[in-house]
């Protein structure tokens, strides 16, 4: 098939969690056997094209990294002359909608968070006393689930994700498929754990509302050690990860959970959560999840010295739905059987 993925930021602009899924899903599928291409804004202020494994990643003539009415026009051009069986996108353009004009072609979006997820996030800050009470504009979410249902097919990315599209904007043929990893995670087998307890903290961006601070205060309180690291390249990410006991995510963030998450997984390692939102929701089905308490220091500092659980690294490309591979499967399949 001939796919179109539209994101308005790529791995080409800078490094980025959901860019990152962009790009791993365009590899996969092409691995697949499908010819993909994925429109993104400028680059540098230049329009052009890049060859990524066989991924045409093609940088419109618009502003950079940003929802544009030339982004839009330039989108629905290249749409017209292509002619892709799939269109699909991972940044909504609420408002725009442009995809509506291609009614014999299959459309798809991924929402990697919405308006919900931000609102409980702000909430959650509220709740720690780190910010003003939240607004709530009936008016911008109605307008952003109109938006969303205009798709043929609609994914959430975690079971949390999954449940606010069906419940909260009653969109009940959403369906969930989770985002992938890279697949340097899946290419060397994982080393065991060191012996003396050691954690990670992990992002690119956010460390505020991912509330790093709590886990070094904890990590004091446990005399235990903790890695901070940020724009680590991601080839080299899977050594970091061996080198911790587990990963700590003491976030406020109420949306889809980190790819710091499957990524620790993948290598066998568990992670300590905030119960709230995605790590709440998927520590209920996944032992490998461990919560605390939002905001709770001492809890979070009793998770790093008591139990952690044991990973075990059999069939871990078979049975990882973060393998690239299996993720483009089994988005294929949300999105043809729709």
């Amino acid at each position: 098939m001939k796919i179109v993925s539209v994101c308005r930021a790529y791995p080409t602009h800078r490094p980025g969690g959901m860019l990152f899924v962009v790009q791993d899903r365009a590899r996969a599928l092409v691995q697949l056997g499908h010819e993909v291409h994925v429109l993104t804004t400028s680059l540098a202020d230049k329009v052009c094209d890049v060859d990524d494994e066989g991924v045409m990643v093609h940088h419109l003539q618009c502003a950079k990294m940003v929802n544009s009415d030339e982004f839009a026009a330039a989108c629905v051009e290249f749409c017209d002359a292509c002619k892709p069986d799939i269109i699909h996108s991972d940044s909504l353009d609420v408002g725009r909608n442009w995809w509506v004009k291609f009614k014999n072609t299959k459309t798809a979006v991924t929402l990697h968070g919405f308006a919900w997820g931000d609102f409980f996030t702000k909430w959650n800050l509220f709740k720690l006393g780190r910010s003003q009470p939240p607004e709530f504009d009936a008016y911008k979410f109605r307008t952003e689930m109109e938006a969303i249902n205009t798709f043929n097919t609609v994914i959430g990315t975690t079971i949390q994700e999954h449940w606010l599209l069906q419940d909260l904007f009653s969109i009940y043929r959403a369906k969930q498929v989770y985002n992938p990893i890279s697949r340097h995670f899946f290419e060397t087998e994982p080393l065991a754990p060191p012996e003396k307890r050691r954690f990670l903290c992990a992002t690119i961006t956010g460390q505020s509302t991912r509330l790093f601070e709590l886990a070094k205060e904890a990590a004091v309180r446990a005399d235990v050690e903790l890695l901070t690291v940020s724009a680590i390249p991601r080839k080299n990410m899977p050594q970091v990860y061996d080198s911790v006991s587990a990963v700590v995510v003491p976030t406020a963030y109420a949306q889809c959970y980190d790819l710091t998450i499957p990524e620790a997984l993948s290598r066998c390692r568990p992670a300590i959560v905030s119960a709230t939102g995605s790590y709440l929701r998927e520590a209920e089905f996944d032992d490998r999840i461990v919560t605390v308490p939002l905001g709770d220091v001492g809890a979070l500092a009793e998770a790093m010295v008591g139990a952690l659980p044991v990973i075990q690294a059999t069939d871990r490309v078979l049975t990882d739905p973060s393998f690239p591979l299996n993720h483009a499967a089994n988005w294929l399949e949300a999105v043809c059987t729709s």
